[in-house]
């Protein structure tokens, strides 16, 4: 009989795994943006698109 998986970090593939590992390193070195700041650049780019 299959074990049942409940855990869905066991299921993702090492890439993923990895990806994540460094979203968290990320987090604790502070390398993040503000939602804020992600806002305003996409409203830029628009802008300069539409220009």
């Amino acid at each position: 009989m299959k074990k049942v998986n409940d855990d869905w970090y066991d299921d993702l593939s090492k890439e993923e795994k990895r990806a994540i590992q460094k979203g968290l390193n990320d987090l604790k070195k502070g390398n993040t943006h503000s939602s804020d700041d992600v806002r305003k650049s996409i409203l830029k780019r628009i802008e300069n698109k539409s220009s």
